[in-house]
């Protein structure tokens, strides 16, 4: 498979069918989330929470996938094979915006999986449809150090797999 990811890209420029389909995904996932908060305005609730919960699990194994496969971007921190600009480049400017870059992503998966709990726990069903309830969702500070945890030591034990 990363064989494949390295193959030359199908958008027409000198990337690469992974930066490619990277490329694709999340311009997918940003559009479906734009229409899913259009719905959202429009009180079309159960059509947002499909559509919310179908891009969700969609992105977090598409990335999850992704990540993987590029073994957390580590092969990208192994040299400068495969960059084209001058080590300069490279050391200032590519290897701070591939650090922030692995960080969004890490929070994008983090803020996926609350949202689809968050997600199942604020709606409420009226007349067959999906509505927000009209209550304050709270939680103990032990569940939310619980839930932290395990998600930092589901990514501990993927990082160091």
């Amino acid at each position: 498979m990363t064989e494949w990811l390295k193959q030359p890209g199908f958008l027409g420029t000198h990337a690469t069918i992974g930066a490619d389909l990277s490329q694709l995904m999340a311009a997918l996932f940003t559009v479906l989330f734009v229409i899913g908060w259009f719905q959202a305005k429009k009180g079309l609730g159960t059509n947002h929470h499909w559509l919310m919960l179908g891009g969700m699990v969609a992105m977090l194994g598409f990335f999850t996938s992704y990540y993987l496969f590029r073994q957390l971007g580590v092969l990208a921190f192994e040299g400068k094979e495969g960059f084209g600009g001058s080590q300069s480049l490279y050391d200032h400017v590519f290897i701070p915006l591939l650090t922030f870059h692995i960080t969004l992503v890490v929070i994008g998966l983090v803020m996926a999986v609350y949202m689809i709990v968050l997600g199942f726990r604020a709606q409420a069903f009226a007349e067959g449809r999906r509505i927000l309830r009209d209550r304050l969702l709270q939680t103990s500070w032990a569940r939310v150090g619980t839930i932290f945890g395990s998600i930092a030591a589901v990514v501990l034990l993927i990082f160091f797999s």
